[in-house]
């Protein structure tokens, strides 16, 4: 009956390092722990036989993965039905299957920090660029600004010979020809 089935099967409840301390040091250690059978693990190991019982293992598989000569992480596997026999053969195949994920992982996170690195030359170029307008204006506004200084004061002094000045006061008449003075008399 399949629906008996699913509801003996507890919720599979997740195992950190700290659940099973002997299985991370097997692990960092470079060896395979291949459990066909969780109640038959030694009594030092006892911690993790009830972690394993609470998560519903009954037989379990864990694979060094190595990257670099050096332990990268590691394929957990547990069977929750039955106990369950690990051979050689599959644990190989397995370990395989492992590296290639590693493998996958290690690419994925290449091309994110490549990514990241185009980015932040992309920004680079960017500021670089607005450094170089900054300083093409500074240098135009250094070159433009003698000659404004000598406008600005040139239009300040005026010199005499372009000074026209108006005066309020009437005209000297005995100065005026007789013929001007008659149309600098003003109506009485």
């Amino acid at each position: 009956n399949q629906s008996a089935a699913t509801s003996e099967t507890a919720p599979l409840r997740h195992l950190g390092p700290a659940d099973v301390p002997w299985v991370l040091r097997q692990v960092i250690a470079g060896n395979v722990v291949n459990s066909t059978a969780v109640d038959g693990w030694p009594p030092p190991e006892s911690a993790e036989l009830a972690a394993l019982r609470s998560a519903g293992a009954k037989s379990f598989l864990a694979i060094p993965l190595r990257a670099n000569d050096a332990v990268a992480g590691a394929l957990s596997l547990f069977c929750v039905h039955e106990d369950r026999i690990w051979p050689d053969d599959l644990v190989a195949r397995l370990g395989l299957f492992g590296t290639l994920l590693l493998s996958a992982l290690a690419h994925r996170n290449a091309e994110t920090r490549a990514q990241r690195a185009n980015a932040e030359t992309a920004q680079t170029r960017e500021h670089l660029a607005h450094l170089a307008r900054v300083e093409a204006v500074g240098a135009m506004t250094a070159a433009v600004a003698p000659m404004t200084t000598r406008t600005a004061a040139a239009t300040r002094r005026p010199r005499a010979s372009r000074c026209c000045c108006l005066t309020a006061t009437a005209p000297d008449r005995a100065r005026i020809s007789p013929c001007s003075r008659t149309s600098l008399t003003t109506p009485s």
